[in-house]
């Protein structure tokens, strides 16, 4: 589905239901020890456990593969495509955003 800094982001399925996941790698740096990689890895679990919004991607589960390089963090599939792009586009295209869609997007 993408690429980042640190990993991927790649499709999964629930066996049992079916239901698509986005699941996120992240790759340990060669440069890191396993105590600062899992440091970054509980870094980021721990924000996406405090955000609880309508309009931002929830954690469902994380968890670690047989490999000390790779930590797997599960989140809910959003298909609408990248906002950024959106937002960058209406922006070149000089359209404004109503006070009523910032407010729907924010809440």
């Amino acid at each position: 589905l993408g690429k980042g800094a640190y990993g991927g982001v790649h499709l999964a399925r629930e066996k049992v239901t079916g239901k698509k996941f986005a699941a996120k790698v992240l790759l340990k740096k060669t440069s890191w020890t396993p105590e600062v990689f899992q440091k970054r890895v509980m870094q980021e679990v721990a924000a996406l456990q405090m955000v609880r919004h309508e309009n931002i991607i929830e954690l469902v589960d994380y968890l670690r593969d047989e490999s000390e390089t790779r930590f797997w963090v599960v989140m809910q599939l959003a298909t609408g495509g990248d906002v950024m792009q959106r937002i960058i586009a209406r922006h070149k295209a000089n359209e404004k955003y109503t006070e009523a869609e910032v407010s729907s997007i924010i809440g």
